[in-house]
């Protein structure tokens, strides 16, 4: 997919315009202001009937490789589309298929999303086809072309007729060999777009008892109480009629309660959107907003999908150890919709230095090991609530001989309505009983020190004591005597 322009600047102009472009110009209010009408050229393939003629189960329909050219088509304005030159056609081949298509009359709202899919990396969907018009128009081709943008982006389907084609006079046009239609002088097959429906939300996941608002429009210059619409939805091979709304009558029939379209925005701005409040499981499908104006008529998928997130808990909230005795620890997923969801047990053993390893755990270094996965997980079966929700439970079993108090068990849960995992956690303990006679032994050591250190202070205190008595019993067993008084010092 491609917008004709020099190689030099094509690549850097295209993403340039990633950063600006956009919905800040109201095209319904001036449909003018802000716009630059360029040519897109797509990929595309011709879908032919016939293709399954030599088996039963072969394809009934053929593709051959064929060009689109979107003329004039309108796009946000933005500087770096200066560089962009109008499509340049490849030599004059009859044999091509090059369809070449003024969409002024059809306009493709948020087209500038086939100019971002290749900055993107994002596959453009183009099939063309035969259409058959319900009044017959004289001279004219019809076919109708569907254009999607995988990935998020325009998914729109355009009725387009042949135009006719101005030669010298008397000197007939070449003709398309496998369409036998006229070419122009470039060996393009000229059409316009006469009506065209279109969605910019080509999938929609909601959740659980919310409003949805499925986008649906068209153009093209039939008024607007031509106009009929009709909504359906099918799921699982059943199909029913959602609503079906008139343009003359300006009334509508709703076969689902709630249903409902905005008949001011369906004149003012030809939106047949449909807004579904408090949608169920039950509501979940493919829906088809089908319009139909005088003679034409066109359609848009919708894929609708419920995606209810689950609540995670434990049970039990708290594990505690019982020697030999083997615990169940339940992870509880409860209502969540659809039913894909996985389960990952991990085991963080304990820290403690005193705590003997896990055999789950394959670090043997002195800081905290890291969570291992649990190889033996048991699930029940899937429960179905009224909602249409489901529940699951996936446990596993605790032995006191493969981990220790402190232990970490984690419970993972993972889910298409949740961008990150849902996680529940808990930490093995003692028991009461065990935590009491941890308590008791703690106290009577406690109290087993201080009797020694009390004992030790007394028999020093006893030993100082009996040392003071032994140096007095000396100083009184030997006397000083007196010096007589007849003795004179010289």
């Amino acid at each position: 997919m491609y917008l004709k322009c020099p190689l030099s600047v094509c690549a850097v102009a295209l993403c340039a315009v990633l950063g600006t472009a956009g919905s800040d110009t109201d095209p319904s209010t001036n449909p003018t202001a802000g716009l630059r009408l360029v040519d897109i050229v797509l990929e595309c393939s011709l879908v032919e009937e016939g293709g399954g003629r030599l088996s039963m189960f072969a394809s009934a329909f053929s593709r051959q490789p064929s060009t689109l050219v979107l003329r004039k088509v309108s796009v946000p304005e933005h500087e770096t589309l200066d560089s962009y030159t109008e499509y340049q056609p490849p030599p004059f081949d009859p044999e091509a298929l090059i369809f070449e298509v003024e969409v002024t009359s059809a306009s493709i709202p948020g087209a500038e999303s086939l100019l971002h899919a290749d900055c993107n990396e994002q596959e453009v969907t183009c099939e063309i086809s035969q259409y058959y018009p319900q009044h017959e128009v004289p001279e004219a081709a019809w076919f109708i072309c569907s254009l999607q943008v995988e990935g998020g982006g325009v998914s729109a389907t355009m009725v387009m007729r042949t135009q006719p084609i101005t030669g010298e006079v008397g000197v007939e046009p070449h003709k398309q060999k496998k369409l036998d239609l006229p070419l122009s002088d470039s060996g393009t097959i000229q059409l316009a777009a006469q009506f065209s429906v279109f969605t910019s939300m080509p999938s929609v996941s909601t959740a659980l008892g919310g409003a949805v608002l499925l986008d649906c429009g068209f153009t093209g210059e039939q008024h607007t109480q031509e106009v009929q619409v009709e909504w359906r939805v099918q799921h699982k091979g059943n199909g029913r009629r959602v609503l079906h709304f008139r343009g003359d009558t300006n009334e509508g029939v709703s076969d689902r309660p709630g249903a409902q379209i905005d008949s001011a925005r369906l004149v003012a701005h030809r939106n047949a959107s449909l807004l579904l409040p408090g949608f169920q499981v039950a509501d979940e499908g493919t829906y088809i907003c089908i319009v139909t104006a005088g003679p034409y008529q066109a359609q848009q998928v919708i894929q609708v999908q419920v995606q209810e997130p689950p609540s995670v808990n434990l049970v039990p909230e708290a594990l505690q150890l019982q020697e030999g005795v083997t615990e169940r620890l339940s992870c509880e997923i409860n209502r969540y919709y659809p039913l894909d969801v996985q389960v990952v047990w991990t085991q963080s053993p304990s820290s403690s230095p005193h705590s003997s390893p896990s055999p789950f755990s394959s670090s043997s270094s002195s800081s905290s090991p890291p969570p291992s996965h649990l190889p033996h997980i048991y699930f029940s079966s899937h429960r179905q609530h009224s909602d249409g929700t489901y529940s699951l439970s996936a446990y596993v079993l605790v032995n006191p001989s493969s981990c220790d108090a402190g232990t970490n068990f984690t419970c993972s849960v993972s889910h298409p309505s949740l961008s990150e995992p849902l996680t529940a956690s808990l930490t093995v303990t003692l028991p009461e009983e065990s935590r009491l006679w941890l308590i008791l032994g703690a106290s009577m050591a406690t109290l087993i020190f201080i009797f020694a250190a009390c004992k030790l202070v007394l028999q020093w205190n006893k030993g100082t004591v009996a040392k003071k008595g032994q140096l007095k019993n000396i100083k009184t067993s030997f006397p000083l005597e007196p010096v007589p008084s007849s003795f004179y010092y010289i």
